[in-house]
């Protein structure tokens, strides 16, 4: 009894593993495997306008879930749960500037547009605020407090940088 017991179980759960494979749904707009050429200043300006306003999205809807959750309006459990599609949002973000997009300026253009104060700020951001999303189920909540105020700072402060020099 106890094996046909085993034997069901485990039937069951390899049919529940296999469940959901091959039905992700992919939200970017564009087919992940294209890559995107940017050859102009203005394009470049663009670019980086959207996703710094996206991110400071994603950065001030972690701002209210986090100020919910410490303000005992929601559960950890909730705070956490809130957080998991930001950092989706985080992820396609870094996909789009780190794998889909291809900067081809010339120096001029680069001097320019401020490059690499750009493009370095952004990503010091980007970077920051997906780790701390990334994270967070890891961490306790002293660690949670701590952790938030750094971040907050860290992506206030670069993506501030980011609108100025755009």
């Amino acid at each position: 009894m106890k094996i046909k017991l085993l034997v069901v179980f485990l039937v069951l759960t390899a049919l529940l593993a296999g469940c959901g494979r091959g039905k992700s749904i992919n939200t970017v707009t564009e087919d992940p495997g294209t890559k995107k050429e940017v050859t102009s200043t203005s394009e470049f300006q663009n670019i980086y306008r959207d996703w710094t306003d996206r991110l400071i999205n994603v950065a001030d809807s972690t701002d209210q879930a986090y100020n919910s959750w410490s303000s005992g309006q929601i559960s950890r459990d909730e705070f956490a749960a809130e957080t998991r599609a930001l950092y989706k949002e985080t992820k396609r973000l870094k996909t789009e500037s780190s794998y889909n997009t291809v900067f081809n300026l010339s120096e001029t253009d680069k001097k320019l547009v401020y490059y690499d104060l750009v493009t370095d700020s952004y990503s010091k951001a980007l970077i920051q605020m997906n780790d701390f999303l990334d994270l967070l189920l890891t961490l306790d909540d002293e660690q949670i407090k701590t952790s938030y105020t750094y971040t907050k700072k860290v992506v206030r402060d670069q993506t501030d940088k980011v609108k100025n020099h755009l």
